[in-house]
């Protein structure tokens, strides 16, 4: 899966693992397990959110009939950040990619501080059951953090 995330943070340990079902109006998480991390992502388990803002909702969707996706895409999609996708033809998109690569990557699309990957699970005949989700809490601050340890690292080779 590293290969496929190219460009994107995976070497680390997720700071959670969720698991996502869908509720009908929202994806619901069930259930949600800590890695040791020292800032914790806070536990969803018990809260829906919309489809179009979590990858696990976004792979709940790949299992829909054609006029259910339709039906959601027709209404008036809210953000929650600036990073959330909301166009009707962009999450289509998305879950034909999904289904293609067979997991999906959000990035702060429901909250600033928060990334991650997430994989259906299928029963025995293939059907999807529910979603993984692996998160990652995002430092503030990491990309300038980098940047200046790569221009150092530069600097100190031209030495």
């Amino acid at each position: 899966m590293a290969g496929a995330l190219h460009g994107h943070e995976v070497a680390r340990a997720p700071d959670v693992i969720n698991i996502g079902v869908d509720a009908g109006t929202a994806l619901l998480y069930i259930d949600s397990a800590r890695v040791g991390a020292a800032v914790q992502v806070p536990d969803p388990v018990g809260q829906r959110f919309g489809f179009h803002l979590v990858a696990p909702g976004l792979v709940a969707m790949t299992a829909w009939a054609p006029e259910r996706l339709d039906e959601y895409l027709s209404a008036s999609l809210a953000p929650a950040t600036e990073h959330s996708v909301t166009e009707p033809r962009a999450i289509r998109d998305r879950i034909d990619r999904v289904r293609q690569d067979g997991f999906v990557w959000t990035d702060q699309e429901l909250d600033l501080d928060v990334n991650g990957v997430a994989a259906p699970i299928r029963s025995a005949d293939g059907s999807l059951v529910a979603a993984r989700l692996a998160e990652r809490l995002l430092v503030a601050g990491a990309e300038q953090i980098l940047a200046r340890g790569r221009e150092a690292a530069g600097n100190d080779a031209a030495s």
